[in-house]
């Protein structure tokens, strides 16, 4: 047979399952195989009648044993009842204790919204998608159901999420806003969605990449096969998610040649494995939602806001955390209107007297409050807008210690060939002076050189702050680049009186030296007017005259006070071959550089799900001109391009690729021309 099959893509996986010592084929040589059901229940979160199916291990009849539970998400026009996994399911089950429930993942009115189409709001294939549809809420009742009608482990070590495609995209999504109830997330081909999420009516902006704050607690196991049309996306979301470093990440490279979960046995074993671990409580956990009201370890959160944005939480500990809002991430502008309350988890003394030391990220000053915890042990804060770090002190008095990076940035990019360094302040939100402090840098990416690894102190008073500029200088090497978007990180470690107290990631990415818009042409403002540009269809790989319009002024093409501006950059080459003289959205790397103009949005701009990315791929900025700039400021932006192509790579197979391209523009106010720097 493999004679006879010699040089094909199956001869080939045979012969390295061989080498492996892999005996058992998924369809053609186990010999048990589940019993499947398919039952339904009531969801009081979507007020209808959902099916799922049940894949049980052959002894779950008469055995009377407990089992650990996946829960598999399908994928766009996909379905529970799909066969197209069952005989893998059916024979995993067959020998091995896990039982697999395939989750309902479509509306009842049989349109192909799977999952509300990943949230996105408007319309989808021609009819109105309905933006009140929670998966992430549902499937913490579909969990109850399961574990009230089967024999489960029900604890969170034991419970597990996967899918494929769109089910890939949702697995990590969903498990991550239930962390109490998961332990690992896994994802095959997870497609590059970009979701609209959140309260409805209040839903912001979300890649499926930016989620690795709420991956924080979870063990995360990517599958791509080398010919998966989206493994290009699944590769970019390995490198941001190792780079975070705040959760156990496995990137597994398939030898599969197309868009399919493949190799569903390496995944689940991982997950039988680490859920036979000791579950260790996180000293330190981080969280990112799109939702005023919830829960997380035991806390509760109920915010008040009118704006959507997402809730970041960071460091989170009986000593206190930071708690900030984004509109966006990973840059947006924190949000200055808001009330959050929070809850603690019940980790401090019955009726103890504690001290809330407050330092508002955003206006720089101390706040101290008495606080005391309740007879169930739990402390109740209140806090605004702008941003949080919060120190919790005891009778003990101790130093609590936070980096907060200049304006707030959760990134840096570093153009490649040049030297950079950090700006931060270093905040005590504690009831003690911290004495011998040092800060000692670190990278485990070979592209990244530090030339100075070591910052010291002597003492940093209770409730102060000291100003810290161009601490750990380093360098950025040309071969960290990569034109998709790569991204590293430095590790600081802070010891006091020479105890490591806390830890912190600072994602850096290498950013080509990028030159200045010259020619005024290569550069479409629009403030209220529509204009007819060259665009490049990846899909057919054409070029052809389309119209783009937005922003709101006067639709003269001239940036002026007051308007609201989208900008176009012509690239003179796109990652396409024909890709040649077309435009492309902008997105500004630099907001907080410019001061007369604020980034106050982002937009979605593409061919719906298919086109989004990650980072701040497929988003373009909406950039709002104060009143108090005048003719003639100049104002410097630093703006990211994305082009796509779709290329024939792994398996002859087309992989849709994205490529960033980077331009500065000294733009005037007022006037329709550009400055170039004398020596740029």
């Amino acid at each position: 047979m493999l004679r006879f099959l010699a040089g094909s893509f199956l001869a080939k996986y045979l012969l390295r399952l061989l080498a492996l010592g892999v005996t058992c084929m998924p369809s053609i040589l186990c010999a048990q195989t589940a019993t499947i059901e398919e039952p339904t229940h009531f969801s009081q979160v979507f007020h209808e009648e959902k099916g799922y199916r049940v894949y049980l291990p052959p002894a779950y009849a008469t055995s009377g044993k407990r089992y650990p539970v996946l829960y598999w998400f399908h994928g766009h026009f996909g379905s529970y009842k799909q066969n197209t996994y069952r005989e893998d399911f059916a024979h995993y089950v067959g020998s091995h204790d896990l039982i697999v429930v395939a989750v309902d993942g479509n509306n009842t009115d049989g349109s192909t919204w799977d999952y509300c189409n990943a949230y996105e709001p408007g319309f989808y294939e021609g009819r109105q998608v309905d933006p009140v549809r929670d998966y992430a809420r549902y499937f913490r009742e579909l969990v109850v159901a399961i574990d009230a009608k089967y024999r489960t482990i029900a604890d969170r070590a034991h419970r597990f999420t996967s899918g494929q495609s769109r089910g890939g995209y949702m697995s990590p999504w969903i498990a991550s806003q239930n962390k109490d109830l998961v332990s690992s997330a896994g994802m095959f081909c997870a497609s590059p969605d970009s979701a609209m999420v959140g309260d409805a009516g209040r839903k912001v902006f979300l890649p499926g990449c930016e989620l690795y704050r709420a991956f924080n607690g979870l063990n995360i196991y990517c599958t791509s096969p080398i010919g998966d049309r989206y493994r290009h996306y699944s590769m970019e979301q390995a490198t941001l998610n190792q780079a975070s470093g705040l959760f156990p990440f496995v990137f597994h490279s398939a030898y599969f040649p197309d868009h399919r979960a493949w190799d569903i046995p390496g995944q689940l074993d991982y997950f039988l494995e680490q859920a036979g671990k000791p579950q260790s409580a996180l000293s330190a956990w981080y969280h990112a939602t799109p939702y005023t009201d919830f829960s997380l370890w035991d806390y509760r959160f109920a915010i008040e806001r009118q704006v959507p944005a997402l809730t970041i939480v960071e460091q989170a500990s009986i000593d206190g955390m930071r708690i900030l809002a984004r509109t966006w991430v990973p840059d947006g502008p924190l949000v200055q209107d808001e009330q959050v309350r929070l809850t603690t988890a019940p980790l401090y003394q019955k009726g103890a007297s504690y001290r809330l030391v407050d330092y508002n990220l955003t206006k720089g000053t101390f706040n101290s409050t008495a606080i005391k915890a309740g007879d169930d042990g739990r402390l109740q804060l209140a806090v605004d807008g702008g941003g949080h770090a919060l120190g919790i002190n005891g009778s003990t008095g101790k130093a609590i210690l936070h980096i907060i990076l200049r304006h707030c940035k959760e990134r840096l990019y570093v153009e490649t060939g040049q030297d950079a360094a950090l700006d931060f302040d270093l905040v005590n939100v504690g009831a003690a002076p911290a004495t011998n402090i040092t800060i000692r840098a670190s990278s485990a990416y070979p592209w990244l050189t530090l030339k100075e690894n070591t910052w010291s102190l002597a003492q940093l008073k209770e409730q102060d702050k000291v100003a810290v500029q161009k601490a750990f200088p380093f360098r950025v090497e040309t071969g960290g680049y990569t034109d998709s978007g790569f991204a590293g990180s430095l590790t600081l470690e802070i010891q006091v009186d020479g105890h490591t107290v806390a830890t912190q990631q600072v994602m850096v990415f290498p950013i080509p030296v990028t030159p200045h818009l010259t020619d005024k042409s290569d550069l479409a403002v629009l403030d209220g007017r529509t204009l007819k540009v060259p665009i490049y269809d990846n899909a057919k790989y054409t070029i052809g005259e389309q119209s783009i319009e937005g922003g709101r002024g006067n639709g003269n093409g001239i940036i002026e006070p007051g308007e609201q501006v989208l900008l176009y950059v012509r690239l003179r080459q796109g990652l396409g071959q024909i890709d040649v003289n077309t435009f492309h959205p902008a997105y500004v790397l630099n907001p907080e550089d410019c001061p007369l103009i604020d980034v106050t949005a982002v937009r979605p701009n593409g061919k719906g799900a298919e086109m989004g990315y990650s980072d701040a791929a497929n988003l373009q900025s909406i950039l709002t001109v104060r009143n108090s700039a005048r003719r003639g400021d100049v104002c410097d932006l630093w703006l990211k391009i994305e082009s796509y192509h779709f290329s024939v790579e792994g398996f002859n197979r087309p992989i849709q690729r994205h490529r960033f391209d980077y331009r500065k523009v000294r733009c005037v106010i007022g006037e329709d021309r550009l400055l170039v720097p004398a020596n740029p």
